[in-house]
């Protein structure tokens, strides 16, 4: 678990997409960083969730360099998962998430027993 320490401080180094979030948060709190329909995130807010993000991808082992599928329809999900990648220096690989892909995906969950959470 990484605690209180941010994630920059875990890695060792910073990142420049990272970086962008976190310095918009600190100069622009209060400011839209994310529109996505109805649902509207200050730059505080949207750095806070790929903060959060960030840590239980590290908790769960994601680590630096690894590649991580993000199968989600365009949300502002994808973009916190992006974010959150990128902060972690972990690769994201987007795909679109078609009607094959929740076909496949729903298959492996219950072939594997998985459930929601962290699987059975």
């Amino acid at each position: 678990m990484v605690g209180k320490q941010s994630i920059e401080e875990a890695l060792g180094r910073r990142l420049l997409l990272g970086e962008m979030i976190a310095r918009n948060a600190s100069k622009f709190p209060h400011k839209e960083a994310l529109v996505f329909g109805e649902t509207r995130l200050t730059y505080k807010q949207f750095n806070a969730r790929i903060n959060q993000l960030a840590h239980a991808l590290l908790e769960l082992g994601v680590t630096k360099g690894a590649k991580v599928a993000i199968l989600a329809f365009n949300c502002n999900q994808f973009m916190e998962a992006y974010f959150a990648l990128a902060k972690i220096a972990a690769v994201a690989v987007p795909r679109e998430l078609t009607h094959n892909y929740c076909y496949r995906i729903w298959y492996c969950c219950l072939r594997n027993n998985v459930t929601q959470g962290r699987g059975a």
